[in-house]
């Protein structure tokens, strides 16, 4: 199996067969102007290390460093947090003090990049800097800041994927009501293979969650969309090895209840058609829900500040 990666103009080449990786940049080579630059160690702003025991590393250590460079932030003090757990950023008043729009957005989308390349630790603070883009205050900035003053002491940590090869496997966790301004909870995810995240999100849930369970359940319901597309995506490329039921895990019982029970529940009436997809994704045995204690919960800091 021979694979390329593209994206515009940069290309990864992964094979497993080192003749036919040869022959497939010599002929691409022969049609369009090329430069081989080896083995790959930078690509899109990522950086690749190679352990000894096989296992990759990606980081952002030069990325995060130019962003720190560019907003004046390469000197700052470092803190263990990407968020402050006794503050809840809310919408700007008129007694607050307003940021520069430009600068504010600047960050914010300096940060994204990285949260959704090889930093989800910091995704949950991104998401909710993301919602004052339009009008933030001095609050919101320092708020912005600090993620930077983060980054500044945790600039190497990265994703390592490392043998032996594991199944997938999904983690699922909601805050419940957790925004201030509309009361909707937040939900949050992560798909791990090979010991390493590969797919991850947090974001605001669409409609309020009248109770935890209600919010759990549909942060499951979307955690189990991304296994079941991730699965399809990797039987494409010749992984005939996933084809078992997933393991997905929750730390809200009642929620796990309600997606292995069929039969209509007073407490769930109201919950739209489509949370429901999670009922016959465990049918048709695609998803296993698993229960996980809350500190066990590896998600749990796509969805709050910890």
């Amino acid at each position: 199996m021979t694979y390329i990666a593209l994206y515009v103009d940069d290309l990864l080449i992964i094979s497993e067969n080192d003749d036919d990786l040869v022959e497939v940049k010599r002929r691409l080579t022969e049609k369009f102007e090329m430069k081989d630059l080896g083995v790959a160690r930078k690509f899109l702003g990522m950086e690749i290390e190679y352990g000894d025991d096989g296992s990759i590393k990606l980081h952002q250590d030069q990325y995060i460093q130019g962003l720190l460079k560019r907003h004046g932030m390469q000197d700052c003090n470092p803190v263990i947090t990407p968020l402050d757990t006794s503050i809840k950023l809310v919408k700007t008043t008129d007694a607050e003090a307003t940021a520069d729009p430009k600068e504010y957005q600047s960050i914010v989308g300096g940060l994204m990049f990285a949260a959704i390349v090889t930093r989800p630790d910091i995704m949950c603070a991104v998401g909710q800097l993301s919602q004052f883009n339009s009008d933030p205050s001095s609050k919101h900035l320092l708020a912005a800041k600090r993620v930077l003053r983060y980054l500044k002491g945790t600039s190497k940590l990265g994703i390592t994927y490392s043998p032996p090869a594991t199944r997938l496997v999904g983690y699922s966790d909601a805050d419940w009501a957790g925004d201030i301004n509309t009361r909707r909870s937040t939900t949050g995810y992560v798909v791990m293979l090979n010991h390493g995240a590969i797919a991850w999100r947090s974001r605001r849930q669409v409609t309020v969650a009248l109770s935890t369970m209600e919010a759990e359940y549909m942060a499951i319901t979307e955690a189990a969309k991304e296994l079941k597309w991730m699965r399809q995506f990797l039987a494409e490329l010749g992984c005939d090895d996933h084809r078992s039921a997933m393991v997905l895990t929750s730390d809200n019982q009642g929620a796990i209840a309600l997606a292995k029970n069929p039969v209509s529940h007073s407490r769930a009436k109201h919950i739209d058609l489509h949370h429901h997809f999670i009922r016959d994704a465990i049918e048709d045995e695609i998803i296993w829900l698993e229960y996980i204690p809350t500190v066990e919960m590896t998600v749990d800091s796509l969805t709050k500040a910890l």
